[in-house]
């Protein structure tokens, strides 16, 4: 259960406490001893009421999102996006919020070197390898492998991508 549906449970339950304390101080005895009492729970309960309002302005307020600035503007671009976050949804269960999704933007901008084909070229190559994590890949076109070289070492493995 997330926090805020424990939260608004507990909410609630402070609710209906409050109820019964208000039907047990209006049940006291008018006597000096119940007064005493009803006024001290009376006082406590105001204490609590307070506090709970205050962390639940904090818990329910909403953070609002941030526009998401796309690096390319046109429907192809965007609707490719939309098909990547579907893709994470669906894959990894990852919904992401405005914040993450600018960083995404940035990060995979970043990696493709600013290119839009690089670009899609790399989340296509994300959702086959069917991965959540974000890395570069680099797309280029050459043979290299997996073989040690004369000295024993292994040479560095390019995952190569041919580019249209």
């Amino acid at each position: 259960m997330n926090l805020l549906k424990f939260w608004e449970l507990h909410y609630r339950a402070l609710e209906k406490l409050g109820k019964n304390i208000e039907t047990m101080a209006a049940n006291l005895p008018a006597g000096s001893g119940g007064e005493r009492h009803r006024k001290a729970v009376e006082k406590s309960w105001a204490e609590v009421t307070e506090t709970a309002n205050e962390l639940d302005g904090r818990i329910t307020e909403a953070v609002q999102p941030l526009p998401v600035k796309f690096p390319w503007q046109d429907k192809e671009f965007t609707a490719h996006w939309a098909l990547y976050k579907d893709y994470l949804a669906e894959q990894h269960g990852i919904l992401m919020k405005s914040r993450m999704e600018q960083a995404r933007l940035n990060t995979i901008r970043e990696f493709s070197g600013n290119d839009r084909e690089v670009f899609r070229k790399t989340i296509d190559f994300y959702m086959a390898l069917g991965t959540s994590s974000l890395f570069q890949v680099n797309f280029e076109t050459s043979n290299a492998n997996n073989t040690p070289t004369d000295n024993g070492q292994r040479q560095k493995i390019t995952i190569a991508v041919p580019k249209n």
